[in-house]
């Protein structure tokens, strides 16, 4: 499948078990191997807690949303309670909180 920037810019993410992660906001990518690095979702416009999603983390994306593997909702909620002001990784997603 084909895509291009402007579809996944607001794409839903969710987690396999329908726990909405956010939307897609940005998306990184490494110059030197034509290669998405990562994409970030954030829950709102105005929130700044984001994560950074590895292409290895997507099981499936529609024109609908992007799933993500369910470990990711688990380790974030396991991490926020140890964190609050640093960078996590969660089962390869990254969490980042910024105040």
């Amino acid at each position: 499948m084909l895509t291009n920037i402007k579809h996944l810019l607001g794409l839903l993410v969710e987690t396999e078990s329908g726990e909405t992660l956010g939307k897609i906001v940005d998306i990184n990518l490494d110059i030197e191997n034509h290669a998405v690095k990562n994409y970030v979702a954030r829950r709102s416009f105005l929130s700044k807690q984001e994560y950074l999603i590895k292409p290895v983390q997507i099981v499936s994306i529609s024109k609908d949303k992007m799933i993500v593997e369910d470990a990711t909702l688990k380790e974030k909620l396991e991490n926020d309670v140890k964190e609050t002001n640093t960078s996590t990784v969660l089962a390869g997603v990254s969490q980042i909180n910024e105040e």
